[in-house]
């Protein structure tokens, strides 16, 4: 067999792996499908098409491939084929014309700026950074972000291959979108309303911006450490590590993002083809719900077709395909998602051209957003409601499963903490059976479910044993008395206070933890009978919790700013009382007086255990030009003899200004006026003590403070 890798003409001097290079572009004629399944576990299989494979692979991938001897011909990356137009500002203005690339930076500000201009509908976050330290950011969209409802969770999220960035754009216009119509287009507003939506438009920052921030020229299939990313998840035949890479950055952050959410249907966007490819990617045994996954992606191929031109969207099946069909993927995310997660997620191979010109994302645009709605909407269909105690009403983590239909992980979960599940399927007359630890599994049969439309089931669950109680008493001490209560149906429970089955006590019987602060950990040792729900050891968690506060605060004064730190013990929770009418709810305030003067501050703590309170003077006496504006300034010059002072307003001019003499707590002492700008004020009849001396003109008011020591 040959050994040997054929170049064009533009790279016959070169080597077939550029020193530095992340991965390397080729293709080789096809062979059976046997051998295409072997190649795909040592390089990234990019697309099988007309009789050739096109492939990415990395150093050591490309060393095993040209172990084998076949002929390959490097390709130019297809991050090289065009001179992109960017966007390098985050002028959303500009962007809205949608014939840009944004730059990294221009991506950060318009991302962020949605949340700025939506706040009620937009909260944009971040679930971790990548190799290289950028941000994968996430959008989540809704018209309550703050708060778990009853609602289906939906994600779209694209260019995880980092040159194909067709997807990068759309997604980021699909949130404009949404925003920007909701109140006004009655289909957005319902999706608003009543799914819980997450995009995450770029998935691979590092590979996106391989060639800089400023341009996705030059931008990579693989990631920072030229790993592909839609090889390095867990694999349902292959298990943990398929690639032979370790969990990537990207990888652990969207697995723990995954982890952290309910997701119910998905899609991540691709580029390079023109099909919606369908679970499984890795085996070619057919998912649970195959012919509804045929329904949606043949729904999203008609409407994309129906708004596209003669031959887009078009690929094996006419635009749609089984992924393992096409050629064989291992560790791919939507086999993750399908898998591990409970999900409905298909990939969206979105152009053909992986990084199309800009003047081109307007048509991909008008080609691809109806048939993004329609799936958005997909998740609200099927079978769908609420599990919960039959007790207390409380919601349930549970599973819901059809009965002999579904398996390889196919059956959903309950949300919590609100309990609802949402279970996307074909229309048809189903057995939903749902089960919940510790709960009577429940059966209910004939259910039925069209297409396009939601049957709703809430299902309420017996259970077998209630679970054991911890009483807390008297928890504000330095200790806190503990009863537990264990109450079953039958059976017996004996309860420990470590897992060796060491200080046994019975059920009822009061516990006294040690010390403030610290923890005891109760176990379940056994249970029969009836409660043989809890046979396993089950910790139960008790700390004691504190004292009530200690309140107690100390202050600098600068000029007219006063900065207060506090030095309380035992404190969640501050109540600041700056003596000015002003009040703040921060730990370590800094506040600023608007007038000279003695102020007497008050701090209130709490805790769950009860409040205390201090209170401090705090004498502000910036400057005798304290409060004066630019133009000029009060001067107070006291007289030696403590029984005048002498008042300026210097560059006012002739103005002539009414002025009076108040102590600290406000009470007016003299008044009087000052002839043109400056008088002598007899304060003779004052005692000792600080006072204020405020001056008006009608338009400029000036205040100065001054000290009477003796008289």
């Amino acid at each position: 067999m040959l050994r040997l890798c054929i170049f064009p003409s533009a790279f016959a001097q070169k080597p077939a792996f550029q020193d530095g290079a992340r991965e390397v572009y080729f293709c080789f004629a096809a062979g059976d499908r046997t051998e295409i399944d072997a190649l795909s576990k040592i390089i990234s299989i990019d697309n099988v098409k007309d009789g050739k494979v096109y492939a990415y692979a990395n150093q050591r991938e490309f060393a095993a491939f040209a172990g084998t001897g076949i002929v390959c011909e490097i390709l130019p990356p297809p991050s090289s084929l065009i001179m992109p137009r960017m966007l390098l500002e985050p002028d959303l203005k500009t962007l809205r014309s949608w014939d840009y690339y944004p730059s990294w930076t221009a991506f950060l500000g318009i991302i962020t700026g949605f949340e700025t201009q939506f706040p009620q509908l937009c909260k944009v976050t971040t679930i971790g950074n990548t190799v290289e330290g950028r941000q994968i950011i996430v959008a989540h969209l809704g018209d309550n972000v703050n708060t778990e409802e009853n609602e289906p969770e939906f994600l779209y999220s694209g260019t995880m291959h980092g040159d194909e960035v067709t997807g990068y754009v759309v997604l980021l216009r699909l949130i404009d979108y949404l925003l920007t119509n909701y109140g006004t287009n009655p289909r957005v507003t319902q999706l608003m309303n009543n799914v819980d939506i997450w995009i995450v438009p770029l998935a691979n920052p590092d590979g996106t911006f391989a060639g800089g921030n400023n341009s996705v020229s030059g931008a990579t299939r693989y990631n920072g450490n030229s790993v592909d990313l839609n090889r390095n998840y867990p694999d349902p035949v292959n298990g943990d590590h398929p690639d032979g890479n370790a969990w990537q950055p990207e990888t652990e952050h969207f697995m723990a993002f995954a982890n952290a959410h309910t997701i119910v249907a998905a899609a991540n966007t691709h580029g390079g083809a023109e099909v919606c490819n369908y679970p499984w990617d890795t085996k070619s045994e057919l998912h649970p719900d195959d012919e509804w996954w045929k329904l949606v992606t043949r729904e999203y191929a008609d409407t994309a077709q129906y708004y596209s031109p003669a031959g887009y969207l078009d690929e094996q099946n006419n635009g749609i395909t089984n992924g393992y069909a096409w050629y064989t993927v291992d560790g791919s995310r939507q086999d993750y998602m399908n898998y591990f997660q409970n999900c409905r997620e298909f990939t969206l191979e979105i152009s053909g051209n992986k990084m199309p010109p800009a003047s081109q994302l307007n048509s991909y645009w008008e080609y691809n957003y109806r048939s993004m709605l329609n799936y958005l909407e997909q998740c609200q269909y099927g079978i769908s409601g609420l599990v919960t105690d039959s007790l207390s009403g409380e919601p349930i983590a549970a599973t819901i499963e059809l009965v002999g239909h579904d398996f390889d992980n196919s059956e959903v979960v309950s949300d919590m903490p609100v309990g609802d599940y949402h279970r996307p399927v074909k229309a048809g007359t189903y057995t939903v059976q749902v089960s919940a630890p510790c709960y009577a599994t429940k059966t209910i049969s004939g259910v039925v479910a069209n297409d396009r439309s939601t049957t709703t089931l809430d299902v309420s669950l017996v259970p077998l044993a209630i679970p054991p109680v911890v009483t807390h008493a008297d928890t504000c001490g330095t200790q806190a008395s503990l009863t537990l209560h264990a109450s079953a149906t039958g059976g017996t429970i004996e309860w420990f206070t470590d897992a060796t089955g060491g200080s046994a006590f019975a059920s009822g019987e009061s516990y006294t933890t040690p010390l403030l602060g610290s923890s005891v950990t109760y176990w379940v040792w056994e249970v029969d009978g009836a409660g043989q729900c809890y046979s396993e050891r089950v910790a139960v968690h008790a700390v004691v919790t504190q004292n009530s506060p200690d309140a107690a605060f100390s202050f600098a004064v600068t000029d007219s700013t006063v900065d207060f730190t506090n030095t309380s013990t035992d404190a969640t929770g501050f109540s600041w009382f700056f003596g000015d009418g002003t009040s703040s709810t921060s730990e370590n305030p800094e506040h600023t007086y608007n007038v000279n003067g003695i102020y007497t501050v008050t701090l209130i703590t709490t805790n769950e255990c009860g409040t205390d309170s201090t209170s401090l003077p705090v004498t502000v006496a910036a400057s005798d030009d304290f409060e004066a504006v630019s133009a000029f300034r009060l001067l107070i010059y006291p007289n030696p003899a403590h029984d005048k002072i002498s008042v300026v307003v210097e560059g006012a001019g002739n103005s002539s200004f009414t002025y009076q003499i108040t102590d600290i707590a406000g009470r007016i002492i003299l008044s009087g006026v000052l002839s043109g700008n400056q008088a002598t004020t007899d304060v003779s009849s004052l005692l000792a003590g600080t006072y204020v001396l405020s001056a008006d003109n009608g338009t400029q008011r000036l205040s100065g403070l001054f000290v009477i020591d003796n008289q």
